[in-house]
């Protein structure tokens, strides 16, 4: 198991790579997107070109941040499990947000579906936090038809239009990938909510005949 040392290390750089660099890149891309559209039918070919690369080198560098996310697996998951794990970034978040962890009949899960898991309800939570200017955050895990089923809404202000940034992003891709289901509900003054079912096992590829 490694040392307190390493999993201190590895804490720093989940948050520098997830806090800094991350945000970063996409701000650039954004940045990106914005110049392409004032370029559109006026810049040059050149230009154009530069442009088109920049994009490019921004989206693999976005893709290689993750990739090294997904590679620091998260410490406390090997400490305390994933419920209690969750608890435990609860009651570490702002104080002006009271976050409340619910299980129900929530099976075993295999490692990589809980490192999943995890991730999404952190992400989850951290944009209640800075984005929501809610009192109450109350995240569900439960175990249903094969299914792990994930909810995290609050009493925060809410929006008619969400605008997906990074962590939107993130938690939709981490459940794609899982072979899972993103959903979003936000409406105003009433909160947002989102929604995950990861499948507790991934459906087999057909065998050819």
């Amino acid at each position: 198991m490694p040392g307190v040392g390493v999993e201190a290390e590895r804490a720093r750089l989940r948050r520098e790579l997830h806090d800094g660099l991350g945000p970063s890149l996409s701000g650039i891309g954004l940045c990106a997107q914005a110049l392409a559209e004032l370029l559109d039918g006026s810049g040059t070919d050149t230009e154009r070109a530069l442009l088109d690369r920049i994009r490019a080198e921004v989206a693999l560098a976005t893709a290689e941040v993750r990739r090294l996310l997904d590679g620091l697996a998260p410490a406390a998951l090997a400490s305390h499990g994933l419920v209690e794990a969750l608890r435990r970034h609860a009651r570490s978040v702002s104080p002006a947000t009271a976050v409340e962890i619910v299980e129900s009949s929530l099976p075993n899960l295999p490692p990589p579906l809980e490192a999943t898991a995890y991730r999404i309800v952190t992400e989850a939570v951290t944009n209640v936090v800075r984005h929501a200017g809610a009192r109450y955050a109350r995240v569900t895990l439960a175990g249903r038809r094969r299914s792990l089923l994930i909810g995290v809404a609050d009493d925060g202000r809410g929006t008619g239009r969400v605008s997906p940034g990074v962590g939107l992003t993130s938690m939709r891709q981490r459940a794609e990938a899982a072979g899972g289901r993103f959903s979003l509900r936000s409406t105003p003054g009433g909160g947002t909510e989102v929604r995950v079912r990861l499948p507790l096992e991934r459906p087999r590829a057909a065998q050819p005949v």
